[in-house]
């Protein structure tokens, strides 16, 4: 239960963060605001974090 909600609660964020992409555009440089391999990376660390602050109270 507890991985399904770090997995949705990524997946709202991506969503928020395609949402933004326009906006910030300008802020960025040498990469574009729709790059799949940034947004992939970011998903990936944010879940590995979620799921390492999850894991480590259970010890």
């Amino acid at each position: 239960m507890q991985r399904a909600l770090m997995v949705v609660g990524v997946g709202i964020g991506l969503a928020a963060a395609f949402a933004a992409a326009p906006f910030v555009e300008p802020l960025l440089f040498g990469v574009s605001a729709s790059d799949p391999s940034v947004y992939a990376a970011v998903a990936a660390a944010l879940l590995a974090v979620a799921i390492l602050a999850g894991s480590l109270p259970a010890w």
